[in-house]
């Protein structure tokens, strides 16, 4: 069995508290109101039986947020301007993951999946008090698990893996 799901989103926020960049970096963190902004985007996923316990799912989402508003506050004391980029969003996701349960025997109902995340084009600054911030790379994240599962109780390993060569490029940025 196979399906399917496409969604388009458009999602528009007004008067929304965001981050002061003039106390970047500084306790207490201190919020301005933005004025307008918007979301838009769509997202598709696939997802079904390959073969007799054996299912994957696939996913892959673009994203696109801009402000469209500026409060006077805003005008007056940040760099921002319409049509900027909102922060902290990544503008493609690709997500996958497969899933094996041995389907027969002394092991049935135990399994093996894997997957992955990818995150590209990502609008996201350093978050410091550095006064020119720069956006976070792309990056890729593997992800795997062992579980075994019966009528009354699910046993599962979850093994996370980040391939951390992206985060010392950011510090080697940073430094």
């Amino acid at each position: 069995m196979l399906s399917t799901t496409l969604s388009v989103y458009r999602i528009l926020k007004e008067n929304e508290l965001t981050a002061d960049p003039r106390y970047a970096g500084q306790t207490p963190a201190y919020s301005i109101e933005l004025g307008q902004k918007v979301a838009r985007g769509f997202e598709f996923d696939i997802r079904g039986m390959i073969l007799p316990g054996f299912t994957a799912v696939a996913n892959y989402a673009f994203t696109e947020a801009k402000i469209t508003k500026l409060s006077q506050v805003v005008i007056d004391s940040t760099e921002m301007r319409v049509g900027d980029d909102v922060r902290g969003y990544a503008g493609h996701t690709i997500n996958s993951w497969l899933e094996y349960k041995i389907q027969k025997g002394a092991l049935k109902n135990l399994g093996i999946a894997g997957g992955f995340t990818w995150l590209m084009d990502r609008k996201t600054d350093n978050w410091s008090s550095l006064a020119s911030s720069f956006g976070l790379p792309d990056y890729f994240r593997l992800d795997g698990s062992l579980f075994g599962k019966t009528t009354r109780c699910v046993l599962q390993l979850t093994l996370i893996t980040f391939l951390i060569s992206i985060f010392i490029q950011v510090l080697i940025m940073n430094g």
